[in-house]
């Protein structure tokens, strides 16, 4: 989820960076097999799935097309092919029908299987969605609760997931107040804005930071400032290492096209003609903290890295530069 502001010349200005969970359709698919595992048991589902994943993947085909007529008030049941494999691998494992065996469990409100096919209620269909849908209710209330979002008034709902009737329903029910807008084969929608962004990379014009960027870089100890257990002693100098040097703060709003930099340094009197010509590396660091003190830190993360090769003569005896970072395009 993100939240969106159109500009006065017509473009997109994003003022919340892009938040979720797992709260997709592929969760519902996930709580499907679930209790198609409950009801089967685990060690024969897993054998089922082993030794016939192409009907596997045939039932979850089934029931991801049947998952999107589900709504609020539909009744009955939801009727899916049933695999002759499933009924063949329950059999070698219990000596029983699975027919039988449903009939006489606690399933046999929900779900019977006849002449081949397995019906489930529709009550149970919908419990299947019960956690993706209040995943995504709960985080776009706690986002749109915030002071600076209140005038948010509509709510685009784009993928395979927003063309779910179930969905739909409860978005407008929880959101009374805002206008939600469902566009024409929403499934292809991130798709088709991809490509219009390709074409027309302008149209956003910044982008709240995703996580707080930075080098990992080295300088004398100051005993002020420095964690004494993050230094080294080189000769008779001693020097703190890992420092996070930001550039990018998380949540900060940066224009398309901004670029900083950080000026490096490096000193290579009376070092040794091999250390002369190896290659520089200068390691970019990501960290969800907005203020990290070292790349070690709890929240950081190794993002990238930047080789420099020595000049043919090799590196002389000071060198100076800097890296520029420039905030464009999707990161």
């Amino acid at each position: 989820m993100t939240i969106e502001q159109n500009t006065l010349d017509g473009k997109i200005k994003l003022v919340h960076k892009a938040t979720g969970g797992l709260w997709g359709g592929d969760k519902v698919n996930q709580e499907f097999s679930k209790f198609l595992r409950n009801v089967v048991g685990e060690e024969i589902f897993n054998k089922f799935i082993r030794e016939n994943i192409l009907d596997f993947l045939f039932i979850n085909g089934q029931f991801e097309t049947k998952k999107r007529s589900i709504r609020k008030d539909t009744e009955g049941e939801i009727v899916l092919q049933l695999p002759v494999s499933l009924c063949e691998t329950y059999v070698e494992g219990t000596g029983k029908p699975l027919a039988e065996t449903i009939r006489n469990s606690i399933h046999s409100r929900d779900i019977s299987v006849m002449r081949g096919r397995f019906n489930i209620s529709a009550e149970k269909c919908r419990s299947f969605f019960t956690g993706a849908i209040r995943g995504i209710i709960e985080h776009a209330k706690e986002m749109l609760s915030k002071p600076e979002y209140q005038d948010v008034k509509h709510i685009l709902m784009v993928g395979g997931f927003s063309e779910s009737p179930l969905v739909v329903d409860e978005m407008r029910s929880c959101f009374p107040d805002k206008r939600i807008i469902v566009p024409f084969d929403a499934g292809l929608s991130v798709l088709k804005g991809a490509v219009l962004y390709g074409h027309n990379t302008d149209i956003i014009t910044s982008r709240p930071s995703p996580l707080t960027y930075g080098l990992s870089l080295y300088d004398n100890f100051d005993e002020r400032k420095h964690d004494m257990t993050k230094s080294v002693m080189v000769g008779r100098e001693r020097f703190i290492l890992g420092l996070f040097e930001k550039v990018f703060t998380i949540n900060e709003e940066v224009k398309i096209g901004s670029k900083r930099s950080i000026g490096v340094y490096e000193n290579y009197v009376g070092k040794s003609d091999a250390l002369r010509r190896s290659t520089k590396e200068i390691q970019i660091f990501s960290s969800s903290d907005p203020n990290p003190r070292y790349v070690t830190d709890q929240n950081c993360s190794r993002h990238g890295c930047l080789v420099v090769p020595p000049p043919e003569s090799g590196w002389p005896d000071h060198v100076k530069g800097k890296v520029e970072f420039e905030f464009g395009a999707t990161e």
